[in-house]
């Protein structure tokens, strides 16, 4: 035996002094968690506080769901609307494509973006397009945010209702 391998030899023993070897300890044997039971999904009942506010809600939710504008029938165009959201929050369409984030601005970006979904057959990434090269998830958002609040805002709702009437009659 070598010197160097006396010594490394010499070496393991002191270790084996100090750090002794610990018995090797397995692991418990898993065992699979039981099914959790079905649930039966039910709707909650809601009690109607206010009849009007349901039937305006429903006229939302009718809404939403009809057909979009047919791409061959004459409906106002995006930039029609963005002029007339503009007219009527008294800012500017440049305010409404700009990347300001204010509550004067925000708002009106919003309907906007809730009414060309609603009244043409455009999709959200190219109406956020037409609002200073947004994300399409900033026009989703747009539209929730103002489906949420129509049933609940008479302000709002009177404001879209004007605005569409305004778009309607092919006054912008």
């Amino acid at each position: 035996m070598s010197a160097l391998q006396q010594q490394h030899q010499a070496h393991r023993e002191r270790m084996g002094r100090l750090f002794p070897p610990q018995p090797v300890r397995f692991a418990p044997k898993l065992v699979r968690a039981p099914e959790p039971p079905q649930l039966i999904a039910r709707p909650l009942p809601v009690e109607p506080t206010d009849a009007d506010l349901w039937e305006k809600a429903e006229v939302v939710c009718l809404r939403r769901f009809a057909p979009r504008v047919a791409q061959d029938q004459d409906g106002p165009r995006i930039k029609d609307i963005q002029d007339a959201v503009a007219k009527h929050y008294g800012v500017r369409v440049l305010d409404l494509c700009s990347r300001r984030r204010t509550l004067d601005i925000v708002l009106p970006r919003q309907v906007a973006m809730y009414l060309a979904r609603m009244l043409t057959p455009h999709s959200s990434p190219a109406i956020a397009k037409h609002f200073g090269a947004r994300d399409h998830t900033t026009c989703l958002y747009s539209v929730r945010k103002v489906e949420g609040l129509l049933p609940f805002d008479s302000n709002l709702r009177e404001a879209v209702l004007a605005i569409e009437i305004q778009l309607s009659a092919g006054r912008v």
